[in-house]
Parts: C-alpha cells; sequence; structure tokens
C-alpha cells in the first residue's frame, strides 16, 4: 500500500468532487450528510462567506466556493476498519498524522477519518499535502477568504459524528418537496404502496429521456400496490419546468415527478449518474441494490421477484 496520501485524496477529489450537488440543507438540526451527521450547517455567515458542504456516500468535504471553483477545508473519509487497519502499517499513516488527520470514530465495520486545514502545522502543508495546490501561489484575495473561513469551517466539524447506515439510509428516502404544479408531497407516498420506483432523472440525459416511453407503458401496467415516481435532478423547486413537462408530455409519461430541492440531496448524492432507479418497500427499505442506467426490463425483474415471493 505503497501511495501518498495526496495522491489517494487526489485520485477521490477528481472522481467525486465535482458530481455533488452544490445545494445545502439551510436547517440547524442534525442533518445526515453521506457517511457523517453534521449539526452545524449553512447559517447566514457559513453561506456568505463562501461556504458549503459537498459530499457522496464516503466523502464529506466543507468547501470555499472560489472564483478558481472548491477549495475543501475540511475532509472527512469513510473507510473500512481494515483498510484503516492495513493504513497503519504503511507509512502513508504518518504522514496522514503529521498533516492533522484525526480519528472521528469507528462504527458498522467503518473508520472515520477528517482532515481540516487549520489542525495541518500550516496551511502550506495541508493545501500542498492534501490538494496538490501551492497555497502561495493562489491569488492574496482568495488566500484572505480562506483565512476568514477557518473559524466558521472550524466550528461546524465540532458537530461532525458518524452515523449508522440505517440512519444515512433513512435519510436518502425522507424527503418533503412539490410536484411539477407546485402540490406539495412528502416521503409518506412511499408508505401508500407495497413497492415504489424511485428514477432518478435529469433533463439533460439522452439514456433517462429514451426510457421514458418504457416506463410510461410499463406505469399502465403495474399493479395497484407499485408505483413509479420521478425525481427530476436538475430542475429545483422555484426553477423553471418547461423542459420537464415538455419531455414527459412528448414520452407519454402519467406518474408522478418531483422537484429536487434540499430534504432531496441525501438520495441525489447517492445518485451520481442518472438515469439511478431505486426500488424500495413502504417502509423505504431498497430491495434491491440501486440500477445505474437506463433498463426498464431490470426494473420489472427486480419488481416481479419481489411480488413472487
Amino acid at each position: 500500500m505503497k501511495k501518498t496520501i495526496s495522491l489517494l485524496l487526489s485520485l477521490m477529489l477528481a472522481l467525486n468532487i465535482f458530481l455533488l450537488p452544490a445545494h445545502a440543507d439551510e436547517t440547524t438540526k442534525p442533518t445526515v450528510y453521506g457517511p457523517v451527521a453534521l449539526q452545524m450547517v449553512e447559517s447566514d455567515a457559513f453561506r456568505e462567506i463562501g461556504l458549503q458542504v459537498l459530499y457522496d456516500p464516503s466523502l464529506l468535504y466543507i468547501v470555499l466556493n472560489t472564483e478558481g471553483g472548491y477549495l475543501p477545508l475540511t475532509i472527512v473519509m469513510k473507510i473500512t476498519d481494515n483498510e484503516y487497519a492495513l493504513l497503519q502499517q504503511d507509512d502513508t499513516f504518518a504522514m496522514m498524522k503529521e498533516d492533522g488527520m484525526r480519528m472521528l470514530g469507528q462504527m458498522e465495520g467503518n473508520t472515520y477519518l477528517m482532515f481540516h486545514a487549520a489542525d495541518a502545522p500550516s496551511l502550506e502543508q495541508y493545501f500542498a499535502n492534501m490538494l496538490g495546490i501551492d497555497y502561495q501561489s493562489l491569488p492574496e484575495g482568495t488566500r484572505q477568504d480562506v483565512e476568514n473561513a477557518l473559524p466558521l469551517a472550524g466550528e461546524a466539524i465540532t458537530t461532525l459524528e458518524p452515523v449508522s447506515a440505517g440512519e444515512a439510509m433513512k435519510a436518502v428516502f425522507t424527503f418533503s418537496t412539490t410536484d411539477l404544479d407546485g402540490n406539495a408531497i412528502t416521503s409518506d407516498i412511499i408508505a401508500q404502496k407495497d413497492l415504489t420506483v424511485i428514477n432518478v432523472w435529469g433533463t439533460f440525459c439522452g439514456p433517462c429521456i429514451g426510457e421514458m416511453p418504457a416506463l410510461a407503458a410499463w406505469d399502465q401496467e403495474l399493479p395497484e400496490n407499485v408505483q413509479i415516481i420521478g425525481i427530476i435532478s436538475d430542475v429545483y423547486v422555484g426553477g423553471d419546468t418547461a423542459a420537464a413537462r415538455n419531455i414527459l408530455s412528448s414520452t407519454g409519461v402519467q406518474f408522478l415527478n418531483l422537484l429536487s430541492n434540499d430534504s432531496l440531496i441525501p438520495l441525489l448524492s447517492q445518485s451520481q449518474y442518472v438515469p439511478t432507479t431505486y426500488i424500495v418497500d413502504r417502509r423505504g427499505n431498497l430491495v434491491a441494490d440501486p440500477i445505474i442506467g437506463a433498463d426498464v426490463e431490470g426494473y420489472k425483474a427486480v419488481v416481479n421477484n419481489y411480488l413472487a415471493q
């Protein structure tokens, strides 16, 4: 396991950070963000200074949004306990500790590690080792923004704690949003049927649109105890719904479609590619692994197998 922490994190950042939703919850109660729960989220001061929370199932970032892009000031990694044990046997572990690594905790076979810019011996070391960036090469205004943002990011991390897989999954399928006509819809709708097929799609996505006619036809054949719900990943409440309406109308879709908002971030964070389709029971439990890509026959197979049990 001879790899440096900068290479490891550079790979993770390259694969993940530009795929994450840039919307964040505005509540101040504990909110599940991928691998952790965060108590302090976007206060006015947090937002105004340019801080955002980005995440996926195994990584969380508190980033400063600058003209040059996102600069992660905090990085939380979820790795398995076995990976953590192997890491401790490698000289990379010593390097990580020198860069200010903290262990948030261990839960359900996973270890949660955190890096925060202010914990490193210097910002120069953090930016060089964690992000591969020469801190002094950043514009003076950006460096000043980083230093101004660090105290608020530091307050946020004091509330971080790992969450169980059950808590994370409960957050994924708990939402309150509207349909395209502004009608309020909550996750209570899932409890109304034995199975719900949740199709996350985007108006920019050719395969998503391509499978719509087949989904529309299947919807008309489903038994009363099964429903399809679409979630439009790139159209938020209050946004322009014209493109989505045109797509649904032209493909014959009559099933319910929901607009995205902050309450759907946990689900959207799981859906790094569209279409992604989840099939859940009335308690919001997945009955099969999510299906990535357009595969109506695959959705049908999961539903038919479940109903046949």
